[in-house]
């Protein structure tokens, strides 16, 4: 075995272990650039017909060869702009999409349903921005509805995710993973499609956790490290908690009088109905970008953190509001739907994007209202930051009916990752990857018997998740996250 400073810088950051996990997700992205774009006008291809309109993406790296229910197609991402004809107004409402594997198999995953005709992006420097996931609390594209008129996705707007016509794993379950995939895009006719500029292929597990029944209560708030999620303000009640609500003054601190938080003003709500509680921490600082999508009623959401009024350390027992001034100084505000997620208070049946800087480690609160009562089920998501947006939920997908590292085999302590492997087996190569399944590192090295190697060099600041391949007659996977 070569010396260890062959391979690994020996300063040391501290990390902290955060889990053993047996998931990864993996990100690519295509060779679009703005010299470079999909034209949609009087395009084509489908899958029946497959020509030459398409965006391909090479996939490569993926360990498991063969996509199922544990590794699949978990999100697409679309940019799209008006570069193309540089008409007054886009059309989406009549063009599709379809997505074909490298060993054939192809699905539509978008038909234009519900969009409209006609979207104004000339010299706006404005885009509509997709993301297609699989789960039963989303609705299909509406780029009147869905689409964002923000620029990014890391801004206060309407990003969020929409369903495919039909779920992926249903048409690539035992697909060929590795390999060129290809968007094909067609249009009807018209002369006013627009442009693909960005596409972008997520793998990972497409299980999204149900939490319909759960959030009633501060107390009893939705735990949430990030992972997709379907909620609901169905079947909730208002509660005294609620950021901003505060009772008993004359005239009374609701409706167009809703009270401050924490001092500020935010008109995010004008009643108390059947708010839902979800609570999450920052694995790391930074931007941090979330959101509700999928709405089938108007609901307002709010995002906040503990004052600490009372100073027991416990945001769900509070201090008595400040009747006088209608300000509840329980909370401190951190992101406000202000004008940029909705207008008014009465809350919005659109996707609802919040960013916001995020500490690390701190703990906060995403809280939502059904405006007038409205009920409805909602998917949860981080589209950006500390938060990972996809990580999935089964059993590690790259184990399969080979032997498995045991803990004593490769342990991760801190950044220093030990091993105790006998002659047989050795490292074959370790990767590390951020919270999106992007790959900033990966070395291919030949490490037998008892050693320990420092990754702090190589791990960036916030999550990462690093893949250790240990071989012998077989190759097996260990994936850990880690954040700092």
């Amino acid at each position: 075995m070569k010396p260890l400073k062959y391979f690994f810088n020996p300063f040391c950051l501290l990390f902290l272990l955060l889990s053993w996990s047996a998931s990864a997700q993996f990100k690519f992205s295509s060779a679009l650039t703005t010299a470079n774009v999909a034209n949609i006008e009087n395009s084509t291809s489908t899958c029946a017909n497959q020509g030459a309109n398409y965006v391909p993406i090479t996939v490569s790296g993926i360990p498991a060869p063969t996509l199922s229910s544990n590794l699949n197609v978990a999100a697409i991402d679309l940019t799209f702009d008006a570069i193309c004809g540089g008409l007054a107004s886009e059309n989406f409402r009549d063009f599709a999409l379809w997505l074909k594997s490298p060993s054939g198999q192809c699905m539509q995953v978008y038909s234009g349903t519900g969009s409209n005709t006609s979207y104004d992006q000339v010299n706006s420097g404005r885009y509509v921005n997709i993301t297609l996931r699989d789960a039963s609390c989303l609705n299909l594209p509406n780029i009147q509805n869905n689409g964002s008129w923000k620029t990014a996705t890391g801004v206060d707007g309407n990003y969020g995710a929409s369903a495919p016509p039909t779920p992926f794993a249903t048409t690539f379950d035992g697909s060929s993973s590795n390999g060129e995939w290809r968007l094909y895009y067609s249009e009807t006719g018209i002369t006013r499609a627009p442009c693909i500029t960005k596409f972008d292929l997520t793998f990972a597990g497409t299980q999204v956790l149900q939490r319909l029944v759960d959030g009633e209560t501060c107390a009893t708030a939705i735990p949430w490290d990030g992972r997709p999620m379907c909620a609901q303000t169905t079947s909730k009640t208002g509660s005294s908690q609620m950021p901003g609500w505060v009772t008993g003054a004359t005239p009374a601190c609701s409706g167009t009088n809703f009270g401050s938080i924490g001092g500020q003003p935010c008109q995010w709500n004008a009643a108390n109905d059947n708010d839902v509680w979800i609570q999450f921490n920052a694995l790391a600082g930074g931007l941090m970008c979330l959101g509700i999508s999928g709405l089938q009623q108007q609901l307002q959401s709010i995002v906040v953190t503990d004052a600490n009024a009372d100073g027991d350390n416990n945001p769900c027992t509070q201090e008595a509001k400040e009747i006088a001034t209608c300000n509840d100084q329980n909370w401190s505000l951190v992101s406000c739907p202000s004008n940029a997620v909705y207008s008014g208070t009465q809350g919005t049946s659109f996707n609802q994007q919040h960013c916001f800087t995020a500490v690390a480690g701190k703990t906060y609160y995403l809280v939502v209202d059904g405006n007038a009562g409205q009920q409805s089920t909602f998917y949860v998501s981080g589209f950006v930051g500390p938060l990972p947006a996809i990580l999935p939920l089964a059993p590690d997908p790259f184990i399969s009916g080979v032997r498995k590292p045991e803990a004593s085999d490769v342990a991760l302590n801190g950044t220093l990752l030990k091993t105790n492997l006998d002659n047989k087996n050795y490292i074959q190569e370790i990767s590390i990857f951020d919270a999106l399944g992007r790959l900033h590192y990966v070395t291919k090295l030949n490490v037998t018997g008892t050693s320990q190697l420092d990754l702090s060099s190589h791990m960036k600041p916030g999550f990462n998740v690093v893949k250790v391949t240990v071989s012998g007659k077989t190759v097996s996977n260990y994936t850990f996250k880690v954040i700092r």
